[in-house]
């Protein structure tokens, strides 16, 4: 754990942030999506859904991309995509 995996979990302690996200360049030129969320939201679900795992409120995956701004607009397109379909 590097110190930069402190990071993604700063935002949640702000009023209204559910999920909060961290993307960098990993050692192989991809990059790494950390995901961290309240209770409710099931980020492993999300990461799983983008190739990753880990648990319900802390979750990650890597994206094939070395551009982390890219990554995270995937991410945000997949993430609005899952909640507007219904559940089963």
């Amino acid at each position: 754990l590097t110190e930069a995996e402190g990071l993604v979990e700063q935002p949640l302690y702000l009023a209204g942030v559910d999920l909060a996200v961290l993307a960098k360049i990993d050692g192989a030129g991809r990059t790494r999506v950390s995901l961290r969320s309240r209770p409710g939201v099931d980020a492993r679900a999300l990461a799983a859904s983008l190739g990753g795992g880990g648990h319900t409120q802390a979750a990650a995956y890597l994206d094939d991309s070395s551009d982390p701004r890219l990554a995270v607009e995937r991410l945000l397109v997949h993430a609005r995509q899952s909640l507007s379909e219904p559940s089963s």
